[in-house]
């Protein structure tokens, strides 16, 4: 959910509705939330407003909420591309974002409330990681798994890695080192 006309939908009544608008369509109760765009009023520094709303949600134990996204990049703010300029490329050219500490802090954020909100619940938590320990995500039973996702060639960090009870590994072709942060979230979604 992203928002829209001006307007927020990352508020504990759209949640709600969304939810039984996907019970009564049969579908999974799975909703992510975008924490950019009309959910921030186009603003990236209110983006920490939208997630500070959905955090509170999920601490209240809303467990429809199955993730979210933040708008960043390297540097915060935005560019315009001119020619014969050449462009920082630590700053987006499309929509602002937040900069990279900033998103680290939420990210962190964001990890002491999912975790103890899954800790509370009796939820497993799992990292899409390359470790020994890793088992195949195809074997494992994800039903009552919060996922966390690494970066790209970087992984999770090692608190988060040693925090989880289980690591997995999405397989893949051998000539490839790692994939893209948002494709891998996808399969795992899907799997």
């Amino acid at each position: 959910m992203r928002g829209g006309n001006g307007h927020t939908n990352y508020g504990p009544e759209f949640i709600a509705y969304l939810r039984v608008v996907l019970k009564r369509s049969g579908l999974p109760q799975g909703i992510i939330i975008d924490c950019s765009h009309a959910n921030s009023g186009k603003d990236y520094r209110k983006q920490r407003v939208a997630l500070d709303g959905v955090l509170e949600q999920i601490a209240s134990g809303e467990d429809a909420i199955r993730g979210v996204m933040l708008e960043s990049n390297l540097k915060p703010g935005n560019q315009k591309v001119i020619p014969g300029v050449v462009p920082d490329p630590e700053v987006s050219i499309t929509d602002g974002c937040i900069g990279w500490e900033e998103t680290e802090e939420l990210i962190l954020k964001t990890w002491e409330t999912v975790k103890k909100a899954c800790d509370d619940a009796g939820i497993a938590i799992g990292v899409t990681a390359l470790s020994d320990r890793a088992k195949d995500l195809r074997c494992a039973d994800l039903k009552n798994m919060a996922v966390v996702i690494g970066s790209e060639g970087q992984g999770v960090r090692k608190e988060i890695l040693d925090a989880a009870a289980h690591s997995l590994i999405i397989p893949m072709n051998p000539n490839c080192e790692s994939l893209n942060a948002s494709v891998a979230a996808a399969i795992v979604m899907w799997q």
